[in-house]
């Protein structure tokens, strides 16, 4: 008898810690989406304003880390890797240079943020991507 109900507490104490961290993640961006796909640029605000023309175009994150940026007929623009940290999302391009970005993601759209700094003013981008 005092097995058993040994037994059973150690089994509803595992159960318990299992179901806790059922909800654990180190990857915020990840628990919402993942980045890996295709996505198409849909919205395009600067400085809180949306913009009425914008010049689409397509990202694709593989599960390598590997991406491209392509235009509307899927010619190549850019070659990139690509990393997360939490909210920050990394591009380094083939070509040379790289971009830190802020972002969000969901399962169906991923936002990109950033910030253009010129030598006389400054400029806030929001970029709008669509899940393909």
């Amino acid at each position: 008898m005092k097995f058993a109900k040994l037994t059973l507490a150690l089994l509803l104490a595992a159960s318990i810690s299992f179901v806790g961290c059922l909800g654990d993640d180190d990857n915020p961006a990840a628990s919402s989406g993942s980045i890996v796909g295709k996505w198409l640029l849909t919205d395009v605000t600067i400085d809180g304003t949306k913009m009425e023309e914008i010049y689409p175009y397509y990202l694709v994150f593989e599960e390598d880390s590997t991406g491209q940026r392509l235009d509307m007929d899927n010619n190549l623009l850019h070659d990139f890797t690509w990393n997360v940290d939490s909210d920050k999302l990394t591009f380094n391009y083939h070509e040379g240079g790289s971009e830190i970005r802020d972002f969000s993601v969901t399962s169906t759209k991923l936002i990109i943020e950033m910030v253009y700094v010129m030598e006389d003013y400054t400029e806030h981008f929001i970029e709008t991507f669509t899940r393909q």
